[in-house]
This record gives C-alpha cells, sequence and structure tokens, in this order.
C-alpha cells in the first residue's frame, strides 16, 4: 500500500524534487498521529514531492505481521525507491530519502545502494539495545503491544545496527533526535562521527521523545526536513566544464550577441556564471538578465528575469 503527494503544476509535465518515506517499527505510511501525513503535505507545498508506503506485514499492505521480516521490509524500500523514481512528475536525479525509527535503519543501508541525493533519518534505530524489542515471548512468539511475532523475525529487527554501512554514506546526511529518546540516541551520536559524508548534521533536541509527540517540536520538526531537502534536492546538477570542453556541451558564442552565451545542440542543464567564465566564455557584469529562444528561426526576447547573478540558458532545440 502507497500514496504519493504531487505539488500544484505535476499534470503540467513539470518534474519535482522526490522524498520516499520509510516507517518505523509496527507502524504505517501514516506513522505517530498521521505524522506522514502532514509533512508530506508541508513538503509539497514547498515543491518536493513525496511517496510513503507500508512494508509487507504492516498497515494496509499483504501479510500478517507476525511474519514480518526485517530483509523483506529492506526489499519492500528499494521496490518502493524505484517505484517513486518512475513517476510521471518525478525527477529521479533528485531523490530524497528518509526513515524514522526502523526506517532510518533501513535507509542507512540501502541508500549506499541508489541514486540517493540526500538522506535525512528521524529518531533512528542505528543500533538496539541487546533484547530491548524482546518484552515478553510466548510459544516461538514475542508478544508487544496487542501485536505478535514471531521469535525468529523479532531476532532479526532486535540485531539491527547500521554502523557497518556508515563509511559507504557519502551523500548529505541530516540525523533529528532528541535526548530522551534514552535507547536510542547516543547511537546517533557516535554514527554521525562514523558516517563518511562531509555534508552531515545531527540536530539534536532536548525533548521530543522517539516521535516528537508535541506539537511545537514536531512543527520544528517538520521545518528543519522541508528547508534541508529544498536547500540539496531543489537544483539538478550542472555539468562540470573544462575550456576545452565548451564545444563539446554544445555552447558557443552567438556573433550577434558577444558575451553572451548560447545552447547550440544539445539539450543541458542551465549553467551558472562562474561555470562559464571558466569554460572561457565573457559573462559581462550585469543585474539584469534576459531569456531568449529561437522559435521560428527568429529570436524572440521573454520578460526579464530579474535580479540574477547567473546567465540564464534556455535549450534551442
Amino acid at each position: 500500500m502507497g500514496v504519493y503527494h504531487a505539488p500544484e503544476g505535476a499534470g503540467e509535465g513539470k518534474k519535482f524534487p522526490i522524498v520516499v518515506m520509510l516507517h518505523g517499527y509496527t507502524g504505517s505510511h501514516m506513522e505517530d498521529r498521521r505524522m506522514y501525513v502532514d509533512l508530506a503535505r508541508e513538503l509539497c507545498e514547498n515543491g518536493i514531492a513525496a511517496f510513503r508506503f507500508d512494508y509487507r506485514g504492516h498497515g494496509d499492505s499483504s501479510g500478517k505481521f507476525e511474519d514480518f521480516d526485517l530483509d523483506e521490509a529492506v526489499q519492500d524500500a528499494m521496490t518502493g525507491f524505484d517505484f517513486a523514481a518512475k513517476l510521471s512528475f518525478a525527477d529521479d536525479e533528485r531523490m530524497g530519502l528518509l526513515g524514522l525509527s526502523m526506517g532510518g535503519y533501513i535507509a542507512t543501508r540501502i541508500a549506499p545502494k541508489l541514486d540517493v541525493k540526500a538522506l535525512a533519518l528521524l529518531s533512528p534505530a542505528l543500533k538496539i539495545p541487546k533484547r530491548a524489542l524482546i518484552p515478553e515471548v510466548r510459544d516461538g512468539y514475542v508478544y508487544m503491544n496487542g501485536l505478535r511475532l514471531r521469535l525468529d523475525k523479532a531476532e532479526k529487527v532486535d540485531s539491527m545496527d547500521s554502523f557497518p554501512f556508515a563509511k559507504s554514506i557519502t551523500v548529505p546526511l541530516l540525523i533529528i533526535h532528541a535526548k530522551d529518546d534514552e535507547w536510542l540516541y547516543p547511537s546517533s551520536v557516535e554514527f554521525v562521527k562514523q558516517v563518511a559524508s562531509e555534508d552531515k548534521r545531527l540536530l539534536t533536541l532536548e525533548k521530543g521523545g522517539h516521535v516528537f509527540s508535541d506539537f511545537d517540536i514536531r512543527k520544528r520538526v517538520f521545518g528543519e526536513l522541508t528547508s534541508w531537502f529544498a536547500d540539496r534536492l531543489r537544483t539538478r546538477r550542472e555539468p562540470q566544464l573544462t575550456p576545452s570542453s565548451v564545444r563539446d556541451h554544445g555552447y558557443a558564442l552567438p556573433p550577434d550577441r558577444p558575451g553572451k552565451a548560447e545552447i547550440i545542440g544539445r539539450q543541458h542543464p542551465v549553467l551558472s556564471k562562474s561555470q562559464l567564465q571558466y569554460a572561457g566564455v565573457r559573462v559581462p557584469p550585469a543585474t539584469r538578465t534576459r531569456q531568449y529562444r529561437k522559435s521560428g528561426g527568429k529570436r524572440q526576447g521573454w520578460p526579464s528575469a530579474g535580479l540574477r547573478q547567473s546567465l540564464q540558458l534556455l535549450d534551442h532545440r
């Protein structure tokens, strides 16, 4: 069972960054008190799509919880990521991954294998205290909060350990954790030190519990996540050019507009002013830039792009 959230304009052929949301142990695609519903909507309001779903044996998905298998949940997460990448409005070059609790463990396990551009973890279960998730055992099952799980399956969950994956995580990482989540917070402190990424941050809250139940705290968490994902997913990758590769990438100086660059061949992302200058294109200082598109053999001016420090380019094909 899965639900996607598309920003306004998704039906017009536009592509948006997208965040895949992984829920926690015994949770669902809605999460505690509709946490994932509200977060997904806030991301959408800020131009970021979202996809949330249930693992097998959780929420509305098929299977019984008592047969839940952690390795199958990992497979479900990878399948969900692939599904999200193929959504018509999703930009598969700007995909983020978010994991809560057990979903945080799963996210650290699959992120190095996927084309993830940003990774965020909420109260992640990076390393579980031994037997913490096995409170009561009877007849080969673990019983907890009205649910039961086969003992061999519960022991898999109880043995979660993200530390072997830390050196493989090279993408931007944000961890948000409250100090009063006493079982799990210490592992976040140690984990972030071992992660290979240079862009990493542990946001520590004085209180909030495991799922940030307080309204104001949860609001802050949503704001931090939305801003962080926007900063790291909003911009597409730009080509890395050298002075000798300008023409190979389809850029040239139009004879009728000295100092301006135009795309002469294939489609390519926008180049920044600094990239153009490094590539040997003279870009005079300017505060206003006009966009141009070739149509019917004529060059048509578009409205001013406003105050900018970079030269805007449009595909001419």
